[in-house]
């Protein structure tokens, strides 16, 4: 979309501006982790091999994640997105916000690969 896209650009610009010449990241770190399988396309469109996600956001895909008002301190997961399978083993330290974060191990601190599936030709 064209947020992204700017938000992009606008990476692309500070990183010559601060690297130089440094050949380009094929990477991305997206602000407030604000990522989504909509922009892969646009990603990979604007050259974008990875995407660092947050490990508290693979956790609270899983399936069986248990949430905890207190402890993660936003809305519970949707549903509809829990599509991780069920994990094991789940590890909780509160940090210095005053949440207590509840993430899959080694689930969430492992690299995973997501696809974009078109909702209207169904094509990957």
């Amino acid at each position: 979309g064209i947020n992204a896209e700017y938000g992009i650009g606008i990476h692309k610009f500070l990183y010559s501006q601060t690297w130089g010449g440094a050949p380009y990241s094929k990477g991305f770190f997206p602000a407030e982790m604000s990522f989504s399988e909509r922009n892969i396309p646009t990603l990979v469109e604007n050259g974008i091999e990875w995407v660092i996600v947050s490990n508290s956001h693979l956790s609270r895909a899983c399936q069986n994640y248990a949430f905890s008002p207190s402890g993660d301190n936003n809305d519970p997961p949707n549903p509809s997105d829990q599509l991780n399978p069920s994990q094991s083993h789940w590890y909780r330290e509160s940090i210095s916000r005053g949440c207590t974060p509840n993430n899959a191990v080694p689930f969430s601190y492992t690299p995973h690969y997501a696809k974009f599936v078109d909702p209207y030709s169904a094509l990957i």
